[in-house]
């Protein structure tokens, strides 16, 4: 899409109420359920999730959710075994595993916690909270887009407060973490079906290894609006960029995303045009994404951290990156997990991939979205749905062009399944010359 291109044992945790066993719903959130608490310790090492683990750990589920517990193999020789989840989670509901100190523990001079993780690639998005002293949930998520044992670390600075809260919770907004009282391990936030193990929780951040944070602001979520991903390949003084302005400012609660492209990347040096551009966008509410490309998966990832470290050395405002020319078949899905994980390790919270068209399926969870059709007309909405809607629509986008006015109908169709819809009028040779005249219509339909 470069400029006119197209392109475990189980654990002790659960010894208790019996290793395998099947939990389904208990129509509560985690923490109203009356659940057993026993007392102990609380070392550096909180839980090993094997048979000689000390902590107590309970289900809970809701909405026709399930979880499933059976043993698997630790992450390192020295760790006996790991608590393996089979998880399935209905639209609307949830499943996890909730641990409640019989006292409460000092974490104040705590930064964060360690999680091992044993992911099968699956692209869910696992969920931690933990509770302070006066019962307000925190909590940060990860994105389980890789295969294997690896670390998590979860750091205190990454948590915020829970959308949800108990009933009789002292929210007051601040960590309170001289008392904490529980944590949670949901899996899978939103709905899906699949196996992740988990393996000696922390005091601490481990290894270096996959960073939990909070979604970044301004993002679709799991169900309400939609948003839209506008390549804003124009130069700053075109009225393209004024016209998002204002299509954002109209529909404020809609995200929009505009992936700005000065010259197929970041180009040879800053530009004080792009600098002000961007202001005026992020002052609207745009989220701005900068754009890099990835010859389908073959150029040297020390090439693209380079632009991906100039954009945010020169225009420190983009808070996410683009990774054009996406690889489309199977293989090349830790080049685009690895290439995420720099993005976020230099600052960035999003990353969107675009290989222009359906992709092997292995690849959600490699970066956050998939933009799965780049082409003329609107795709067919059967081909927007398929093996898509077993996933939350969070990982999927589409920007079809020639489009010549909106489609409200395919907007309210693709919705369910495509988190990011955008349509454009232009067509080849350059459809990203401009924006739709219709673009404030198309962004309010997403509402």
């Amino acid at each position: 899409m470069k400029h006119g291109r197209n392109k475990n044992i189980a654990s002790a945790a659960l010894a208790t109420l019996g290793a395998g066993a099947l939990f389904t719903a208990c129509g509560t959130e985690p923490g109203n359920s009356g659940e057993q608490k026993l007392a102990y310790a609380v070392p550096a090492t909180l839980s090993t999730f094997d048979l000689s683990d000390p902590s107590a750990w309970l289900p809970f589920a809701s909405g026709g959710s399930s979880l499933i517990t059976t043993s698997a193999a630790g992450h390192d020789s020295s760790a006996a075994a790991s608590l393996q989840l089979n998880y399935q989670v209905a639209s609307g509901g949830y499943a996890g595993l909730e641990h409640r100190f019989a006292t409460p523990v000092d974490w104040s001079g705590v930064s964060a916690v360690n999680l091992w993780v044993n992911g099968q690639g699956a692209g869910q998005t696992f969920l931690t909270q933990i509770y302070d002293a006066g019962g307000e949930r925190w909590e940060a998520r990860f994105t389980v887009g890789f295969s294997g044992w690896q670390p998590v670390t979860i750091p205190f600075g990454s948590l915020k407060p829970a959308a949800w809260q108990p009933p009789g919770t002292t929210v007051n907004g601040s960590q309170d973490f001289a008392g904490v009282t529980g944590l949670a391990l949901l899996p899978c936030e939103g709905s899906g079906t699949g196996t992740v193990a988990i393996d000696t929780l922390a005091l601490g951040a481990g290894a270096p290894g996959v960073v939990a944070t909070t979604a970044p602001a301004g993002l679709v979520g799991a169900s309400g609006v939609n948003g839209t991903i506008i390549p804003l390949y124009t130069d700053p003084s075109d009225g393209s960029w004024d016209a998002v302005v204002a299509a954002k400012q109209a529909h404020p609660t809609v995200p929009v995303l505009a992936v700005i492209n000065p010259a197929n990347g970041p180009g040879p040096a800053a530009q004080d045009s792009y600098r002000n551009g961007i202001a005026k966008l992020t002052a609207a509410g745009v989220k701005v994404i900068g754009y890099v490309h990835t010859l389908w998966g073959i150029r040297p990832t020390a090439e693209l951290a380079a632009e991906m470290n100039q954009y945010r050395t020169w225009y420190p405002t983009v808070t996410g990156i683009f990774l054009d020319e996406m690889a489309t078949g199977a293989g090349h899905e830790s080049y685009y997990s690895t290439l995420s994980g720099q993005a976020k390790a230099l600052g960035f919270d999003f990353t969107i991939g675009n290989p222009g068209t359906d992709t092997a399926e292995s690849y959600v969870g490699s970066v956050d979205v998939i933009l799965i059709y780049e082409s003329g007309g609107l795709p067919d909405l059967p081909a927007v749905g398929g093996w898509h809607a077993a996933h939350d629509r969070r990982n999927f986008g589409v920007i079809p062009y020639g489009v010549g006015a909106m489609d409200p109908g395919f907007v309210a169709g693709a919705r369910p399944t495509v988190g990011y819809i955008y349509l454009e009028n232009n067509g080849l040779p350059n459809p990203w010359g401009g924006v739709p005249a219709y673009l404030s219509d198309l962004v309010g339909a997403l509402q």
